[in-house]
């Protein structure tokens, strides 16, 4: 045979060996090295649920410290009015003569230290929408302090003021977890739909919330807007949870327009 054809004849047979590979390999849903064949099929994976913006909040304090997103009271200071101060509210008043204030606060850390007087100091680091603060708990306090405080969880408490050569000096005694706080307000948990917002939505959203504790909950009552101007006040018989992470899911279901 001749030398041009010997060499053609063994290109074929080269080529015909690849292509016999080629084959099996697509059988067997392999992909060749060449990356000439078809891509062999992806698993399929389920589709997570969406976090809500209390789990995305929780989730940004676990794994970098602190929130950026947003912070887990924003909706509540701007739900309660005027019943509780913020730090920058305080700061803001400027310096006073010693006060006491009503407060709230996410918990980020709890520090115990001696006290030179005898008996233990607590020392509460704290966030609300408008800064990070830390009261000090004085000793004859701090015992109950202990089984009270949950890192990541919001209290409500009474924060006495104190301005030395124009420093805020800042102490608590009382923590309340914020749910059993407001569900001893006597006041409804209102709110106040759009008009044409679906219902059934909201009453999705309400069966998701998490059972409230013996004394956290608060009556719903329910504020409709017509297409003409007006509105309907519903009182209902339903509890709902009145913590901050509730009023969040709430405000976040279509159609709301505030929770109150």
């Amino acid at each position: 045979m001749e030398p041009d054809r010997a060499r053609a004849y063994a290109a074929c047979e080269v080529i015909a060996a690849h292509a016999q590979r080629v084959a099996e390999e697509r059988a067997s849903a392999q992909t060749s090295l060449f990356g000439a064949e078809e891509p062999s099929a992806r698993p399929t994976f389920p589709k997570a649920p969406a976090w809500s913006a209390q789990d995305r909040l929780d989730a940004e304090r676990e794994s970098v410290g602190f929130y950026f997103s947003g912070h887990p009271l924003s909706d509540f200071f701007t739900d309660v009015g005027e019943r509780y101060f913020s730090y920058a509210d305080i700061v803001e008043e400027g310096e006073t003569e010693p006060r006491t204030y009503p407060m709230a606060g996410v918990v980020r850390r709890v520090q115990y230290r001696p006290a030179m007087s005898g008996g233990t100091l607590a020392f509460v680091s704290m966030s609300d929408p408008t800064g990070d603060f830390e009261p000090i708990v004085m000793p004859e306090h701090t015992a109950t302090l202990r089984d009270v405080l949950e890192v990541g969880k919001a209290f409500v408490f009474r924060g006495r003021v104190r301005w030395r050569d124009g420093d805020l000096k800042l102490s608590a005694d009382t923590f309340e977890p914020v749910e059993a706080a407001e569900a001893r307000t006597n006041e409804d948990l209102r709110i106040i739909m759009k008009e044409g917002a679906p219902i059934d939505l909201l009453a999705q959203t309400i069966a998701a919330l998490p059972k409230a504790n013996a004394g956290e909950a608060r009556a719903l009552r329910l504020v409709l807007r017509l297409q003409d101007g007006r509105e309907i006040d519903i009182e209902t018989k339903t509890l709902v949870p009145a913590s901050a992470a509730a009023r969040a899911a709430l405000k976040a279901a279509k159609g709301v327009e505030r929770v109150v």
